[in-house]
């Protein structure tokens, strides 16, 4: 993949391809000190205008956020806080990694997003770590989840509208059907893009 971000060992990629003209996925990463690097993922419910203004501000308050944490759970119980006050109806499910370059472990907390997927020593993990609520709906304590990466590893984040693509047929392609593909080609070089040619090529019908 063409990376976003490269520090030391670690190297991010991203891609967020929206199914209407203004879709409701977002990413961020903010590097916390010499050695941290802050990843956050997030779903925003709804799509057009109002879901750009929301992630705006998720965004936004993500990052200021972020620069004044050492945990993410305790940056996910604040901005969960500072989202309650956003228009009714709106919220995002996400997940916000901190990893520490100096003893390659990442510490996450994850608010009612999708697993992700740990790949390493030749197998894809299907990560269904503890959760709490998603994000702006009701005060909540979210709880963290700590892994330890050898070299070569790799962590995918992911939002539902990878999986729940559908066919001409109506036929969503379902995370079962993700993890096999990504099993079959975790060895290989531009993974991202590969994902997303299967998603489309499945959309199609071919």
């Amino acid at each position: 993949e063409s990376p976003i971000f490269k520090k030391d060992h670690l190297t991010l990629s991203a891609l967020n391809l929206s199914a209407t003209q203004v879709g409701g996925d977002l990413y961020d990463f903010v590097e916390l000190g010499p050695n941290r690097v802050g990843v956050f993922i997030g779903d925003v419910s709804g799509k057009g205008f109002s879901a750009a203004l929301y992630m705006a501000k998720v965004i936004s308050d993500f990052r200021y956020i972020a620069s004044q944490v050492v945990a993410p759970e305790i940056a996910m119980g604040r901005l969960n806080s500072a989202l309650a006050q956003a228009p009714r109806g709106m919220f995002l499910t996400g997940i916000f990694g901190i990893v520490d370059l100096s003893k390659g472990k990442v510490s996450l907390s994850v608010a009612g997003h999708p697993p992700f997927l740990w790949l390493t020593s030749g197998e894809v993990k299907v990560m269904n770590v503890a959760s709490g609520p998603p994000l702006g709906i009701l005060p909540a304590e979210y709880p963290s989840t700590e892994i330890t990466l050898k070299t070569g590893d790799r962590l995918i984040f992911l939002t539902d509208g990878v999986f729940e693509a559908k066919n001409k047929e109506g036929k969503r392609l379902g995370f079962e059907n993700l993890v096999s593909f990504i099993k079959g080609h975790m060895g290989e070089g531009n993974l991202i893009q590969k994902v997303v040619d299967h998603v489309n090529d499945f959309s199609k019908g071919l």
